[in-house]
């Protein structure tokens, strides 16, 4: 119903740079004037039961949208005209809500894989690939971290290493586990326990000192310290790759994300709005994370007095409460969103107020130069009244004032009263 709002942008540019193949959901369609629901139908039937009125409105939603991709050097077309795959992206028509067009998307996603992608979604049990989506702390087990299994297999006792805030983690896999067919994953329930899982699946992770593991890094299974010793130099690469997309400054903000990925990404955003990251962390904010934010400002060489810098920008985190209190008590400003932009913004509004304080109270010591030339005494004695002409710059009300002879008498000017009125200037 937007268009390609600046989130879609970003997105598809990820995937562009990386080679990624994907496909368009063009989402909403239930939202067209007069549209008829045909629950979990193809999209492609649903509109042929609309009438030439909402037909009408479709192409006029559809046609933007198109525009736009074309805009960004995409060719696109709908799915069922789309005769080239491997040169125009295909739009799949969907609604969430009805559930109208999601047949089509998992049919054509399915398609194109067999088709385009065969080897890449061929399974091999000696190629382990898996990557950690999430690190939790669940009550009686302790924590955890949900990966996806992409290939190979993965069993109790496997000795396995991934990334952590301290370095590489090396451990021993304790248990597998997965939730009952047809539950998520994510919300609490009562799991299934596996001696081996074979991917490609999503399995939740058991095993020590996985509290400081990364959400999003890569996970290697080993079997001898040689390989170990391999495996620790490629997880080192993440970090580093991270910090090549920004240099880190001694003044700006601090950066919190949930994710490698989604740091790079926020990384890259804030370089692009030229707003300088003095420190960067992952996963939720610790009272730790906050004094590194703070550090500049208690500096005993040079403290910083750049007050808009002291602030933590958190995408999809959570502030852990002694972080939160430490925050209170030290003024650190935390801006906490899940969509980029929004933190852009709530940044930028932040910088404003930050100024207009600035304004308000350091305005008040300012001086403006300026040169009087009086032209009469009505009063010598305190408080002395005069008439003056303004020879150059703005005479305000609380100016300091020196009279050059008579040894350089210094005063302050209280009041300008101009036709029985008072003036500020």
């Amino acid at each position: 119903m937007h268009g390609l709002e600046n989130q879609t942008r970003e997105s598809i540019n990820m995937l562009i740079d990386r080679g990624t193949p994907f496909v368009v959901a063009l989402n909403k369609i239930d939202r067209l004037h007069e549209w008829k629901t045909f629950a979990d139908d193809s999209s492609f039937k649903s509109l042929k039961h609309q009438s030439k009125f909402t037909q009408q409105l479709f192409q006029e939603q559809y046609i933007p949208a198109l525009t736009q991709l074309n805009q960004m050097e995409i060719n696109a077309e709908l799915y069922w005209k789309n005769k080239n795959p491997l040169e125009f992206m295909s739009i799949v028509p969907t609604s969430a809500i009805t559930g109208e067009g999601l047949p089509d998307l998992l049919a054509w996603i399915t398609h194109y894989c067999q088709k385009y992608q065969a080897e890449s979604i061929k399974k091999n049990h000696d190629d382990f690939s898996a990557t950690v989506l999430e690190v939790k702390k669940i009550d009686g087990l302790g924590s955890t971290v949900d990966i996806i299994l992409v290939n190979g297999t993965l069993q109790e006792e496997d000795k396995i290493v991934l990334s952590g805030f301290q370095g590489p983690i090396v451990t021993t896999v304790r248990s597998l586990l997965t939730p009952h067919p047809m539950k998520e994953m994510r919300i609490k329930n009562e799991y299934l326990h596996h001696k081996v899982v074979v991917g490609s699946m999503g399995v939740k992770l058991l095993a020590q000192g996985l509290e400081s593991a990364l959400a999003g890094c890569s996970i290697y299974k080993y079997r001898d310290e040689e390989e170990l010793e391999a495996y620790k130099m490629l997880l080192a690469k993440d970090i580093k790759k991270i910090k090549k997309k920004i240099k880190l400054k001694k003044e700006g903000v601090g950066v919190a994300a949930s994710t490698l990925g989604s740091l790079e990404a926020l990384l890259v955003f804030l370089k692009e709005s030229k707003i300088p990251v003095s420190t960067i962390c992952i996963g939720d904010v610790s009272k730790s994370d906050l004094f590194k934010v703070l550090a500049p400002f208690v500096a005993e060489e040079n403290p910083s007095t750049r007050t808009e810098f002291l602030t933590m920008l958190c995408f999809d985190v959570k502030i852990l409460p002694e972080a939160q209190k430490f925050a209170d008590d030290y003024k650190i400003k935390i801006i906490k969103a899940n969509i980029i932009y929004h933190l852009f913004d709530g940044f930028t509004k932040h910088v404003e107020n930050v100024k207009e304080i600035r304004r308000n109270t350091e305005g008040k010591d300012a001086v403006f130069p300026c040169v009087l030339k009086t032209v009469m005494v009505f009063n010598k004695k305190s408080p002395i009244i005069l008439g003056v002409d303004v020879v150059k710059g703005i005479l305000r009300a609380g100016t300091p004032l020196c009279i050059k002879k008579k040894g350089g008498r210094t005063s302050k000017l209280i009041l300008i009263p101009r036709n029985h009125q008072n003036r500020s200037r």
